[in-house]
Order: C-alpha cells, then sequence, then structure tokens
C-alpha cells in the first residue's frame, strides 16, 4: 500500500510537472508568435530624411559633427545625424537626430543614461512645453548634466507618429496597440544640447532651435508627395 501510494503522488507530481512545462511552451509560443507578427509589420519613414537637415537654420549656421562609425552601429539607428550650430552670440547648440526602424522594448539610448554613462551628474530634469510655427505645443524634457567643471543642458524628446514619448516605459502601451495593424511609424528621437551658461539662456537657444527643426520637419511632411 505505501508503495502505491508513493507511486501515485509520483505520477500527480509528474502530471502537475507536464501541465507547467506546457504552460510555459504555450507563453513562449505565443510571444514568439507575436513578435513574428510584429517583425512582419512594415515601418513607415519620416516624409524627410536626416541628412536634408539644412545647415542654415534661420540665423543659426552649421556644420556636421562627425560621428564615428563605430559608435553609428552601437546607437542602432537606421539613420543618425549630429550637426552643430553656430550664432552671432553665444555658446553652439548640438542637434541630434536620429531614426530607429527596429522594433524597441523601451526609448533607445535614453539621454539619462547616455549622460550619466559618460561620467555625468543629472542636476535638474522638468518638463517644457514647445511651441511650433503652427501654434500648437508640445512636450519635450530638459534636463541639466553637470560633470566637474562641465555643465550642459539637453532638451529631448521621441516621436511616434503623432505621439511624443519622453520616458523608456513610455513605449510599452504602443507596442500593444500595434496589434492587427500592417504598419507602423518609424521612431524619431530629437536630442539638443548646448552650454549651461545661465539658465535663462540655455533654454532660449535650445528652444529656439528645437522651434527651426520643428518646423523644417512639418514643411517637409506637408511638401512631400501624397
Amino acid at each position: 500500500m505505501p508503495n502505491l501510494l508513493s507511486r501515485l503522488l509520483a505520477q500527480r507530481v509528474a502530471v502537475r510537472l507536464f501541465i507547467a512545462a506546457a504552460i510555459v511552451v504555450g507563453i513562449s509560443a505565443t510571444a514568439q508568435l507575436v513578435r513574428a507578427r510584429r517583425s512582419q509589420i512594415e515601418v513607415e519613414m519620416p516624409k524627410w530624411r536626416v541628412d536634408q537637415l539644412p545647415l542654415e537654420l534661420d540665423s543659426w549656421r552649421g556644420e556636421p559633427a562627425v560621428v564615428d562609425s563605430r559608435i553609428f552601429r552601437h546607437v542602432g539607428a537606421a539613420a543618425i545625424r549630429d550637426v552643430a550650430y553656430h550664432s552671432a552670440v553665444g555658446p553652439d547648440v548640438l542637434v541630434h537626430l536620429a531614426v530607429f526602424d527596429d522594433e524597441m522594448a523601451s526609448l533607445p539610448h535614453h539621454p539619462h543614461l547616455c549622460y550619466t554613462g559618460n561620467g555625468y551628474r543629472q542636476a535638474s530634469s522638468r518638463m517644457i512645453q514647445l511651441r511650433r510655427g503652427d501654434e500648437k505645443t508640445m512636450p519635450a524634457a530638459l534636463l541639466v548634466f553637470e560633470r566637474a567643471t562641465d555643465r550642459v543642458a539637453v532638451l529631448y524628446w521621441y516621436q511616434f507618429g503623432d505621439r511624443v514619448l519622453i520616458e523608456p516605459g513610455d513605449t510599452a502601451a504602443i507596442r500593444w496597440s500595434l496589434g492587427g495593424r500592417k504598419s507602423r511609424p518609424a521612431l524619431v528621437k530629437v536630442m539638443l544640447q548646448t552650454a549651461f551658461d545661465t539658465p535663462e539662456r540655455a533654454e532660449g537657444r535650445l528652444r529656439e532651435v528645437a522651434r527651426l527643426v520643428l518646423d523644417w520637419m512639418a514643411h517637409s511632411e506637408a511638401a512631400s508627395p501624397k
């Protein structure tokens, strides 16, 4: 009798383990199926190309910044461009524009991680509203980083179609909203940096150049054939 009871208990444990394994396999298969379906979604690239970002934006004159090919591969962007814009007075404003066509689990190369990973400490962070040429506003994040005697102000946002993303977790809701869709927009990262001389001047420069970049993007979209 004890042997029979032991065999029955062992069988029950085995069945439970089998069921648990089947559930794990089912979850894994479902996840793979979801990923496979998403990988088949066509990616809609912006109407503009990053290499078309003008070197002249109103009174600002720019020159391309050299991007190391190893950094380009590490960033993982489909297209990327860095331009340093100069004005008659005040420090330069560096514009970083990148387009990502791969599916992202989070916002790629988030500024907080990029700067703190290079020895900076985040001194402040706040949300602001940028005013575009069409008088509409959109959110963006304004950060200040410091390292030894170096202080920089950074303005950034990510665009996913009509949506503006700021925090890494913002992609979660978007990923599930793509179910059944045949296409999705590429993810666009826009980041600007300038020296932190005074809070007002640094923010003013970033706002001005950001507005010019937004206007260029909007005009390029409108001018593209439908």
